[in-house]
C-alpha cells in the first residue's frame, strides 16, 4: 500500500495586502511511499533544498527514471 505525504504545503499570496505587489508562491510538495521505491512530486525550489532535508520522512535512496540515485 502506498503513503501519501505532504512535505510542505503550497501557497500563492500577494506580498503586500492590496494586489498591486508581487505574488509569492511555490508548490505543495508530496512524497508518496511506497513498497518498492519512494517518489517526490513537485521539489518546490532550488531553494528550497534545506526544507527538504529536514523533514523526518527523507528518503534515502531516489529512483528516477529507472535509476537509482
Amino acid at each position: 500500500m502506498n503513503e501519501i505525504i505532504i512535505l510542505c504545503e503550497g501557497y500563492s499570496r500577494y506580498e503586500q495586502p492590496d494586489d498591486t505587489t508581487t505574488m509569492l508562491a511555490n508548490c505543495t510538495c508530496t512524497l508518496i511511499k511506497g513498497p518498492d521505491c519512494n517518489v517526490i512530486v513537485d521539489t518546490m525550489t532550488p531553494w528550497d533544498g534545506d526544507l527538504l532535508l529536514r523533514r523526518k520522512y527523507f528518503c534515502t535512496m531516489f529512483r528516477v527514471a529507472g535509476h537509482n540515485i
